[in-house]
């Protein structure tokens, strides 16, 4: 043993008579966590897992609420081209050209709406009850398709359409699409306008 040294044996013995006054050796003393110390453990841990679970929640939801928006937009040019569809066959056999569109018309009453199916071999248009939103479309997990067959499952969209005549004469008109569907944080509406001329 070198001089002036003390063993740590020595010095733990020394400091057990120190602190508990007696010559017992075989007392140890004993660490670990307090109550506070395990207490602001488990609320860093916490804190920790809450954040990322808070960002994927909102991620999760505006995920859905975009691929609504993107669906509803395609919906609503659907039937933009529908309209416009129809405006073409109805000059090729020498129709009116707004033939099967008059229960689209607002023109003297902004209340009245219409749907419109493109899904069938003729594309089909019906009024829908005045003051009354339309029929929510209707999803075939089948197909792939939106329209108003009765087999297929109710979807969250809702689509109405109008057409208001543009000045004194029956050669323009405004086409207005709407599409609603609800979500967590209320209804959301999409809009779709544009013009449509007759074809000379």
């Amino acid at each position: 043993m070198k001089k002036g040294f003390t063993p740590l044996q020595v010095m733990k013995s020394a400091l057990r008579r120190k602190l508990f006054g007696c010559q017992q050796e075989n007392i140890k003393l004993v660490t670990g966590f307090t109550l506070v110390e395990t207490l602001v453990a488990v609320s860093i841990l916490t804190l920790a897992i809450a954040g990322p679970l808070a960002v994927s929640s909102l991620a999760i939801s505006e995920s859905q609420h975009a691929r609504n928006q993107i669906t509803a937009s395609y919906l609503a040019q659907d039937a933009m081209e529908s309209v416009l569809n129809l405006r073409d066959a109805n000059f090729i056999i020498g129709n009116d050209w707004l033939t099967d569109l008059v229960p689209c018309d607002a023109t003297t009453d902004d209340k009245i709406h219409c749907q419109l199916s493109s899904q069938k071999p003729l594309l089909a248009v019906s009024a829908c009850v005045t003051n009354v939103p339309c029929p929510k479309l209707k999803y075939s997990a089948t197909t792939g398709f939106y329209s108003y067959e009765s087999a297929d499952s109710e979807s969250i969209f809702t689509r109405d359409i109008k057409i208001k005549k543009v000045g004194t004469t029956d050669n323009n008109i405004l086409i207005t699409v709407t599409m609603t569907w609800p979500e967590a944080n209320g209804s959301q509406t999409y809009t779709l306008k544009s013009f449509l001329n007759k074809l000379q």
